[in-house]
């Protein structure tokens, strides 16, 4: 027999099949490329979901912060102090401290609540202002807040920094809610400040003259005393007296003159020295001063006796000093002994210095451990307190070192004055010349210094200059509406594709022609929905079959399977799958298996349908239902289920063959037909029969009786004499066989068949399952498995535009009743296909 759907033109059925639609074998594994172009047209298909859920966040999220108050920022930026100007303590070269500390001021600035009052107690005398234009909601006195809380709200609203590493700058920056509040907060804290520099300049200025005013009055009087104490002595002795002892004391002169040099200059330090003693001192209570009135929280500081220690070192340091001076001046150098008590005497001195070193840092470490300290995380506060920590302590330890200075020239002044005694019989009158030109060289000195504090006092010097006021800012800093709705924007596209691709993901229901290609599998026809009405009127009821029109139970109509009418757009689907197969497939093609992934997908429907399709092209048809799970082929034919296959392959009976043939001859359909030409007048002409319409058989073999285990049944040795048995008679056999992913029959029985047709419903079939099953074919050696869309949605069809029939001529009108569409499909069928339509497109 020659095997069924040679090609013409004497081309191979590979070659066509190759070029027409590639197997398997020939798919190349996806590229990037293909994924990327997936998720672009994901992307188009819900683009309609990812707009409106990104304008949606956007929207919420320009309303949200759109409803926020604004806060505006202003800054002010000055240097602490001008650097063609100098200082008070630098010209006077009193109260030096080692340069303005920009941490400290900075830590002032931020801490200080006393200062902070200040600045609240001036911008509510701004807010009270009735002649003021400016608004200030919040820091009036009609309020009712009080200073404290003005000052803690001020506080949090002004950040002060440093403003650059190289310059002693500082910027203010503060925060409002309107420009104007910003810029008032800013420079208001300048102002302040500079006030508050001015008077503790002042304030400085008045207590280092009238310090110097004291220390000139101390040695006025004192030189007075000395002028008194010269003239007395005078005249007790009486001239001649006077003339006498000079003569004899003449050849003491020499080393007399040179003695009183010594004990003048001795004394011309000490003097120096205690003045800078005073000073330390004076210095050292502003320092404990400012500290407290920075902090008034601050406890005192605790005693230590590290601080007494650190003093007996620093003097047991200056009298080593001064014994090794000693040595090398009154001893050879050069000598064995002497160096050697030089070298253990620097090695002392190298210890005591190292201990006085540690001493300062333990001295230090415990002023911290005693002092109450909080910072709120800024590096400035803490530097703030430890800096003003250890200027207390420098000061303290150069006050030891000057005293211990001072002991020293008092101990040499005594020294040289008993040398002095030694000389002659009296000399109190060089004693007191020498004394008085002492007193009058610290006179003119502090005299001098005097000048200076008076003009520096009259003149009062800047210490800070600004560089920029603040000035308004209309632009808030925060919200920043335009940035947040970006940021919203760009979020919400995130998240809605990421929506879409996880809804992709989790409902990878089969809906488009696409979707079966994208599993790797060439597409072979989509069948669209077509309702009961459209099946063929007047085939024989069974006892055991329902209607083919469906019957009603409980309200609802349940689809039975059936023979469509051969003029509609579905009827025209099958010829298109079945001319696909006939053309696009190797010549050697005789056995068809029709399953599905799962049951309700169409297949039984799909071999009823095709069965005619196939012998209206001329080809003797064979259709077996070998789905002994629930066998319901027979009933698109009105057929009975038995005898059947299972008394054939079971019991060993004769196969029973019905012929359907003319079950859609059209002489069933020229009684519709009220007026214009039959079926029967076209093919007159010819001298044919109506029956040679359709010249192909077409055969049906029913499932039998009933048995308990069909699995067993269908064995592959079976199922191959089955076929031996058909297909000399019959140029095509397709097979039904239950659901692929239910039960293992369809793939036994795709052992002896050619060709494997996977049915997929849309709306209906996993993709997972889909591929599922088509892998497995391929597993077993089902190298042709090919696919076909069933009940795709009609309005998607790409077959005709005309409806859901087709006539030509006369013959509309009878056609008319079966141009309704498909079936109403349910409640929540018709919703999940539009949040499908709606995420996916």
């Amino acid at each position: 027999m020659k095997p069924y759907g040679m090609p013409p033109n004497n081309t191979s059925g590979a070659e066509r099949s190759d070029s027409l639609y590639p197997m398997q074998s020939s798919t190349k594994p996806r590229q990037a490329s293909d994924q990327i172009f997936r998720f672009v047209r994901l992307a188009w298909r819900g683009k309609w979901v990812i707009l409106g859920l990104t304008m949606l966040v956007a929207v919420s999220t320009y309303a949200y912060y759109g409803r926020l108050d604004k806060v505006y920022r202003s800054s002010a930026v000055f240097l602490l102090r001008q650097e063609n100007a100098k200082t008070l303590s630098e010209e006077i070269n009193l109260m030096a401290e080692d340069g303005q500390d920009v941490e400290r001021e900075i830590y002032y600035l931020n801490e200080s609540d006393v200062f902070l009052r200040h600045v609240a107690e001036r911008i509510r005398d701004q807010a009270d202002d009735p002649d003021s234009s400016l608004v200030l909601s919040g820091w009036s006195t009609s309020g009712g807040t009080s200073l404290a809380e003005l000052a803690s709200r001020l506080r949090s609203r002004i950040r002060v920094t440093q403003g650059s590493r190289d310059v002693e700058s500082i910027r203010v920056v503060a925060t409002g809610g309107s420009p104007d509040e910003a810029v008032v907060l800013a420079n208001t804290l300048v102002e302040t400040y500079f006030d508050h520099l001015q008077r503790t300049q002042s304030a400085r200025a008045r207590a280092t003259r009238q310090f110097l005013e004291q220390q000139r009055g101390e040695l006025e009087r004192e030189l007075q005393l000395v002028e008194d104490s010269l003239s007395e002595h005078i005249r007790e002795r009486g001239p001649e007296k006077l003339a006498t002892e000079t003569e004899e004391s003449s050849a003491f002169m020499g080393n007399m003159s040179r003695i009183s040099e010594e004990i003048s200059s001795l004394e011309e330090q000490r003097g120096e020295l205690e003045l800078k003693i005073n000073m330390e001192q004076a210095l050292l209570d502003s320092a404990r001063s400012r500290y407290k009135r920075l902090r008034p929280d601050v406890a005192d500081r605790a005693a230590s006796t590290t601080s007494s220690e650190l003093e007996q070192t620093q003097e047991a340091i200056l009298n080593l000093r001064n014994r090794l001076e000693m040595v090398e001046e009154n001893n050879d150098a050069q000598s064995a002994t002497v160096q050697k008590h030089l070298r253990e005497g620097r090695t002392r001195l190298a210890n005591l210095e190292a201990k006085a070193k540690r001493l300062a840092d333990r001295y230090v470490r415990e002023s911290l451990e005693t002092d109450v300290v909080e910072s709120s995380g800024e590096g400035g506060e803490l530097t703030g307190m430890v800096d003003l920590q250890r200027q207390i302590m420098t000061r303290e330890t150069r006050l030891s070192q000057l005293r211990a200075r001072t002991s020293k020239l008092e101990g040499k002044i005594a020294e040289r004055k008993r040398t002095l005694s030694s000389l002659g019989p009296d000399r109190t009158l060089t004693r007191l010349e020498r004394r008085k030109e002492t007193l009058q060289e610290l006179f003119l000195t502090l005299s001098k210094s005097l000048q200076k504090a008076q003009v520096a006092e009259n003149s009062s010097p800047e210490q800070a200059q600004v560089i920029r006021w603040a000035s308004p800012v209309l632009q808030p800093i925060r919200p920043d509406v335009s940035r947040n709705v970006g940021l919203a924007l760009c979020l919400g596209l995130i998240l809605s594709f990421g929506l879409v691709l996880v809804y992709d993901k989790i409902d990878d229901v089969i809906e488009r022609p696409e979707d079966v290609e994208r599993s790797d599998e060439k597409l072979f026809g989509t069948v669209p929905e077509w309702d009961s009405d459209f099946i063929i009127q007047g085939v024989a009821e069974v006892e055991d079959a329902p209607s083919l029109n469906g019957a009603r139970s409980n309200g609802r109509h349940k689809k039975r399977p059936g023979i469509v009418s051969p003029y509609c757009v579905a009827s025209e689907a099958y010829r298109h799958v079945a001319t696909n197969i006939r053309l696009g497939l190797p010549s050697s093609v005789q056995t068809i298996v029709v399953t599905s992934p799962g049951p309700g997908d169409g297949k039984t429907t799909m071999t009823a349908n095709l069965g005619p399709a196939f012998s209206e092209a001329g080809c003797r048809t064979l259709l077996i239902d070998l789905d002994l799970r629930k066998p319901s082929l027979h009933r698109a034919f009105g057929e009975n289920v038995k005898p059947g296959v299972t008394d054939f392959l079971g019991r060993g009976r004769e196969l029973e063959i019905t012929d359907v043939t003319g079950l859609r001859d059209p002489g069933t359909w020229n009684e519709m037909s009220e007026e214009g030409p039959s079926v029967d007048d076209f093919s007159a002409g010819d001298g044919a029969s109506t029956g040679d319409a359709y010249p192909g058989r077409l055969g049906l073999v029913t499932a039998g009786n009933t048995v308990p285990q069909p699995g067993l049944l269908l064995h592959e040795q079976r199922i191959r004499k089955l076929v031996d048995r058909v297909e000399n008679d019959w140029d095509l056999v397709i097979i039904d066989t239950p659901p692929a992913r239910l039960f293992d029959d369809a793939h036994r029985i795709s052992n002896s068949a050619d060709v494997v047709l996977l049915v997929a419903s849309a709306d209906q079939t996993s993709a997972r399952a889909f591929s599922d099953v088509k892998d497995r074919f391929h597993t077993l050696g089902s190298d042709v498995v090919v696919g076909v869309l069933n009940r795709y949605s009609a309005s998607a069809s790409p077959f005709y535009g005309y409806g859901q029939t087709y006539a030509y001529g006369g013959q509309s009108a009878a056609y008319s009743a079966y141009g309704r569409g498909p079936e109403t499909p349910p409640v929540t069928a018709r919703l999940r296909r539009r949040l499908r339509t709606l995420i996916k497109g």
